[in-house]
């Protein structure tokens, strides 16, 4: 997994596996938990003309799938967190966008 000063972007991005990805939803939920607040810049996915690329998407859902899952089980409010995640990623990013379709489900 990344070391822990990367954004939690910079960590879904560079997973190459599921277990990968589990670690930094584990992580995210702890320090959203725990009150901790990244403080790197906020990077937004599409500025300046970036593209998403398939790996970018695929770990994305993976990081939604697991995330939903230990919310469920943390009982921690979907909402709280679309809003953490939206200051951290961007409004388009293709993790709001799948939790946002989850929770309207």
């Amino acid at each position: 997994m990344p070391p822990g000063t990367f954004s939690i972007l910079e960590k879904i991005n560079s997973c190459e596996d599921k277990r990968c990805i589990e670690r930094v939803v584990d992580e995210y939920i702890t320090s959203l938990v725990r009150g901790k607040r990244e403080f790197t810049p906020k990077f937004k996915l599409f500025e300046e003309e970036r593209d998403v690329d398939e790996k970018a998407v695929a770990n994305s859902y993976v990081f939604t799938e697991f995330l939903i899952t230990r919310l469920v089980s943390a009982d921690v409010d979907v909402e709280v967190v679309v809003k953490d995640l939206e200051e951290k990623l961007g409004r388009d990013h293709p993790v709001i966008l799948f939790l946002k379709h989850i929770k309207d489900e």
